[in-house]
C-alpha cells in the first residue's frame, strides 16, 4: 500500500498540531518494540542509516550513491533481529542508497523478506528540511561540516535549511498526517535531520560531539487520544554517545 497523506486532525486553538511530549531517558530497541505493543495508536521509529563509507568533502550529493560498509550491513541486520514481534510495519527512506539498504536490511532481520520500501523524500533532501542544497553545500564547504552543524543547532539556522523550530514543526506534522499503509512505520533518514528533529522536540540537545550515531533516532507513540510521545533510541543504552564525522 502506498504512502498517503490523510486529512489533517482538527488543530487545537493556535492552528498548529501539538507536538509531541519529550522523554528525556534513551530506550533500546527492544523498549521500543514494548511501547509499541501497549500502544492504542500508530508508532513511528525515525533512524539514522547504517554506517556508511566516509562522504568526500566535495561531495554535492553528500553521498548519494553510498551503500552499506559490511559493518553497518550487520549492524541493520542485528537491529531487525532486535525488533522481531513489533507487529504489521511498513519501510520508507529517502531515497538515497544507503538509507534503503538500511531498511531492506532491517526489514531482512525482522524476516520480512517480501516488505516494500517506499520513497520518503521527506526524509531526506526534500522539502521538510532543506530549501537550497547548494547553499547548504556552500556552507559546509566554507566553514566545515562540524563547525556548520554546530551552529545550526545552536541558533537554529543555517544557510539553505529551515529553522530547527520550522523544521521540527514541519516533521511532526508529516508523521501525524501521513498514513504509511501499517499501525507501525520504519523510516530511514540522516543525521542531521533527525538531531535537529530531537533537539526540537526537546528530547537531546546535540552537537558535534554528542552526534546521532548509526541506527539511533526518534522514536513516536500515539495515544488513545491522538496526542504523541517521543523517545531517543538507540542501540546500546550504555554507549550511545558518538562524534560528528564526515
Amino acid at each position: 500500500m502506498p504512502m498517503t497523506t490523510s486529512p489533517s486532525p482538527t488543530p487545537p486553538a493556535g492552528d498548529a498540531l501539538p507536538l509531541p511530549k519529550p522523554f528525556r531517558d534513551p530506550i533500546s530497541p527492544e523498549e521500543f518494540r514494548e511501547i509499541a505493543t501497549a500502544t492504542p495508536g500508530r508508532t513511528i521509529l525515525l533512524l539514522r542509516h547504517a554506517q556508511r563509507p566516509s562522504i568526500a568533502k566535495d561531495d554535492p550529493t553528500f553521498g548519494e550513491h553510498l551503500g552499506l560498509t559490511e559493518a553497518g550491513e550487520q549492524a541493520a541486520l542485528d537491529l531487525g533481529r532486535r525488533l522481531r514481534g513489533l507487529g504489521p510495519s511498513a519501510f520508507a527512506a529517502s531515497p538515497m542508497r544507503r538509507t534503503r539498504e538500511t531498511a531492506r536490511t532491517v526489514a531482512r532481520g525482522m524476516e520480512r523478506h517480501d516488505a516494500l520500501v517506499h520513497d520518503a523524500p521527506e526524509a531526506g533532501l526534500g522539502g521538510l528540511w532543506i530549501t537550497d542544497l547548494a547553499a547548504t553545500h556552500r556552507q559546509y564547504a566554507e566553514e566545515g561540516s562540524a563547525a556548520a552543524t554546530d551552529r545550526y543547532l545552536r541558533d537554529g539556522r543555517f544557510d539553505g535549511y529551515r529553522s530547527v523550530a520550522d523544521g521540527t514543526r514541519r516533521m511532526a506534522d508529516w508523521f501525524a498526517t501521513t498514513d504509511f499503509g501499517e499501525r507501525h512505520a520504519l523510516v530511514f533518514s540522516h543525521d542531521i535531520f533527525i538531531a535537529a528533529f530531537l533537539q526540537g522536540l526537546g528530547v537531546r540537545q546535540f552537537d558535534s560531539a554528542h552526534w546521532v550515531g548509526y541506527l539511533q533516532g526518534a522514536a513516536l507513540a500515539q495515544d488513545s487520544d491522538g496526542s504523541w510521545s517521543a523517545f531517543y533510541c538507540v542501540p546500546d543504552k550504555l554507549n550511545f554517545t558518538t562524534a560528528f564525522f564526515q
